[in-house]
């Protein structure tokens, strides 16, 4: 019995042993299977993407990625994809090591995505270039180390990930809010004929909703619901450039539409809206000091007025009393 006792044991600690050794293995072919080292990834404060004569350049403040040039916000999640396929390149298959080929691969001078990564003392972690996609799958792209003739294939079509547009890099919803989280909805907006419109609304219990001004009761839920869901989703549509001329006749001094939410937990939030030119309607951002455009039909919802939201109180026909029901029958016979 004791013996048997003694063979079990060890046939546990050589079975421990294996797996030990093929975690550790896998562990490492994990490691050789990308070109870089992913631990450093956390180390990288400044993003540069170039392509011919186009480029943009992103930094990490504090715990936000910006645009070099203007500080504006970037899009965590693009960013974070860019970094997430950079240190998932694999160079395991190489396609070519001829760099009279380079133009079939879109690693020429006029079409490579050059991409680079500094630390915050401005060290180079890598520097690469992106290609096309590759044409006999379509689901691998093409990249080599800037300098290197060697071509190499990753599996991925992430050549539209690399932007060189400082304008695509921006982050461009207005707010980072659930409509599940908003708790009411104030609009004053004026339409063409310069009349002034202007109703709240506020999210009771069990998904209804109330109507606050200009009348009491209940407003209609799905109306309501559509505003909350689309004010979450306002994004920039358009950026302004210099030659924009106007600026000054969308009158955000005195915005045409002004919409105010307040928050479950007590934030507030706030758009000012001016005039409209060809299909974009010029909004103060509410975080930066500058103009950018939206869509109308982003705006068009809130477009409403005190009878678009009310819920008129259903009557009950059958608590009229005699007088009325006779009044009723002359009514109609009348």
């Amino acid at each position: 019995m004791k013996k048997n006792l003694v063979f079990l044991l060890l046939a546990i600690a050589v079975l421990v042993a294996i797996l030990f050794v093929q975690k550790q293995k896998g562990v490492q072919d994990a490691k050789a299977m990308f070109a870089l080292d992913s631990t450093q990834r956390s180390s990288v404060q400044t993003i540069k993407v170039v392509k011919a004569n186009d480029s943009a350049t992103l930094h990490l403040m504090g715990n936000e990625w910006v645009i070099a040039s203007d500080s504006f916000p970037a899009d965590t999640a693009k960013v974070n994809k860019l970094l997430g396929t950079i240190y998932k390149l694999e160079d395991k298959e190489i396609v070519s090591k001829n760099p009279a080929m380079a133009k079939e691969f879109g690693l020429d001078s006029t079409e490579a995505k050059q991409v680079v990564l500094k630390d915050a003392a401005g060290k180079e972690l890598v520097k690469v270039e992106i290609g096309k996609t590759a044409g006999t799958d379509y689901s691998s792209t093409y990249w080599r180390w800037v300098g290197k003739d060697d071509v190499y294939r990753t599996a991925g079509n992430f050549g539209y990930d690399v932007n060189t547009s400082q304008d695509e890099w921006k982050q461009k919803k207005l707010f980072d809010i659930k409509k599940d989280d908003i708790k009411s909805i104030q609009v004053a907006w004026e339409d063409t004929s310069g009349q002034k419109n202007e109703y709240t609304v506020e999210s009771a219990s069990e998904g209804k909703w109330k109507m606050l001004s200009p009348r009491q009761g209940d407003a209609k839920a799905d109306a309501a619901k559509e505003l909350a869901e689309r004010f979450g989703d306002i994004s920039i549509d358009s950026f302004i450039d210099t030659s924009d001329t106007n600026i000054s006749q969308a009158n955000l001094d005195a915005p045409k539409m002004i919409i105010q939410i307040k928050m479950k937990e007590g934030q507030f939030y706030k758009l000012e809206a001016g005039a409209s030119f060809n299909g974009y309607t010029y909004v103060n951002h509410p975080k930066k000091n500058l103009i950018v455009k939206v869509s109308d039909w982003r705006l068009d919802i809130f477009h409403k007025k005190a009878d678009d939201l009310y819920e008129a109180p259903k009557v009950d026909s059958s608590k009229l009393d005699s007088t009325d029901a006779a009044t009723d029958s002359s009514l109609i016979k009348n």
